[in-house]
């Protein structure tokens, strides 16, 4: 029994137990420790916790924490103290000691019939003393075999999710070296976090790569060996290589049938590979099955699982993973601004028009030029002769930085511009879960922002000729080439029609394009 569970509705453990190591590894002796449990403690009291009410309960429960927290810490065999002395255990006080929780009262006559709180476990301290301690010793504690491995994926997702990823790859590198000695469930677990800390991490993809390919050549058989062939999956998928993903798959399978996320990782494929109808299929045996066997139905699985039963390319489906992951993420969480104006101004005679982004918008701009190396495409091309190297991850990273300092980004037709084009270089760029995640997000911006600069202007023309003009056309021309694959007839058509009258010069070829449309 943990302590959370001991005394529920009396403290905040999440705060407490961090705090009470930090002190305890500090702490003098017991005795020090002890002092500053009883000054502290109801700060960490629940809302309405009769420890705020009761100064007996308040003060036996002092005693009775800061026992666990030491005699757990004793147990983990560590220096705990300024002096470098290995301590002893708070020492059990004597039937006619004085209580050690201040009360006056002898320990018979007070806190000695309170049931014993146990020591803390270290499952539950070693995150906080690793967390604590100088970072030359943590290395060499990390280094050894000394620390639980629960203790250290505990650590290792508490590094993850404060951004330090660098720390979780210099922590389990050296844990993840000796695959056909240690290969169990936690090891596979290890393995997951550390290829979360690489796709962190710039150049980390080479890292990555190597680990996974020294795994799967060296770990027997083992749920270690199914989590780096899921993740050499994954890698295919997004490289485009559908055989190689599903060769992936099948020896993640065998090796641990029983993985947890298989069931996610075969709809994806599916998915990748267009077979839709398949994916539905799977994704509802799947969900079946997984009922069947007890799991909750808020269970993340389930949860995407019945998603994808109905829309496999539902938006709120994917947690995109990989290249595109970033942009994904910036896109969501953008995805809400109003959007800025962008101003027409006469540009000849008659309607024609040049449509300019405002000057905020032009400084981002400028900006972006230095962080994105991909140049716009020649003409009425859809893509540019340069720009192979736009989806590495050193430079992925760079780019979606910039996206993400700058979320204004969003209003800018000459980056949604860059962004389609990047992502019609992207590995997977005919997949479904691009086109729907990535790249209609980006036109469907674009298209409002040239509704809302056009909108009450009585007619409006954006000659192809004006550079200035083509960011827009362009945008609205892979719309509606997204359209025209896509089951809506008319929404291809109304945007074929808008094309046609901003530019009826059709650099595109959009008049013939919707001819058939309109006689199919």
């Amino acid at each position: 029994m943990d302590a959370e569970n001991a005394v529920p509705r009396l403290l905040e453990f999440q705060r407490l137990i961090p705090d009470s190591v930090g002190i305890a590894l500090r702490a003098a002796d017991p005795a020090d420790f002890l002092c500053w449990v009883r000054q502290r403690l109801l700060k960490y009291a629940a809302p309405n916790s009769p420890l705020l009410t009761d100064t007996n309960l308040a003060r036996a429960m002092a005693f009775a924490w800061a026992r666990a927290v030491w005699n757990g810490l004793a147990q983990c065999g560590l220096p705990l103290n300024a002096a470098g002395n290995r301590p002893r255990p708070m020492p059990e006080p004597g039937r006619n000691d004085p209580c050690p929780c201040g009360s006056g009262k002898p320990f018979q006559a007070c806190c000695l019939p309170i049931p014993l709180m146990p020591p803390l476990t270290q499952e539950v301290l070693w995150p906080y003393v690793l967390a604590n301690i100088p970072q030359a010793e943590r290395d060499e504690l990390l280094s050894s075999s000394r620390i639980p491995r629960a203790a250290l994926i505990e650590f290792a997702a508490h590094l993850l999710d404060t951004c330090r990823h660098l720390e979780v790859i210099a922590a389990l590198e050296p844990r993840l070296g000796t695959p056909e000695r240690y290969y169990d469930e936690d090891t596979a677990i290890l393995l997951h976090l550390l290829c979360e800390a690489y796709g962190l991490s710039p150049e980390g993809a080479p890292g990555k790569l190597e680990l996974l390919r020294q795994t799967t050549e060296r770990a027997p058989r083992s749920p270690l060996r199914s989590e780096a062939w899921q993740r050499l999956a994954t890698i295919y998928m997004d490289r485009g290589d559908s055989d190689g993903a599903w060769s992936a798959f099948r020896n993640a399978q065998q090796d641990n049938p029983q993985a947890d996320e298989l069931c996610v990782l075969e709809v994806e494929l599916l998915v990748a590979g267009h077979r839709m109808e398949t994916a539905k299929q799977r994704a509802r045996e799947w969900a079946d099955t997984l009922s069947s066997q007890g799991v909750a139905a808020d269970d993340p699985r389930i949860e995407f699982l019945t998603r994808m039963a109905v829309n496999p390319l539902d938006p709120v489906t994917y947690t995109v993973q990989g290249a595109g992951g970033p942009l994904r993420d910036w896109v969501l969480h953008v995805a809400d601004r109003k959007p800025t104006l962008h101003r027409l101004t006469a540009a000849g005679p008659g309607p024609r028009c040049k449509l300019a982004a405002p000057p905020e918008l032009v400084r981002i701009q400028q900006l972006w030029r230095d962080v994105f190396p991909l140049s716009k495409p020649f003409e009425a091309q859809d893509q540019p002769f340069d720009g192979d190297g736009i989806w590495e991850p050193r430079v992925e990273a760079r780019w979606c930085e910039f996206l993400r300092q700058h979320p204004e980004a969003f209003d800018s037709l000459d980056i949604l511009d860059d962004l389609a084009t990047a992502v019609g270089r992207h590995a997977q760029a005919q997949s479904p879960w691009v086109d729907a995640l990535l790249l209609t997000p980006l036109l469907t911006r674009s298209a409002a922002l040239v509704d809302l600069a056009c909108h009450g202007a009585s007619e409006v023309v954006l000659p192809w000729s004006l550079e200035e003009n083509r960011v827009a056309l362009r945008a609205l021309y892979r719309l509606f080439q997204q359209q025209v694959a896509g089951p809506d007839r008319d929404v291809a058509i109304a945007t074929g029609r808008q094309l046609l009258r901003l530019n009826p010069a059709d650099p595109h070829a959009v008049g013939a394009a919707l001819a058939n449309l309109t006689h199919c």
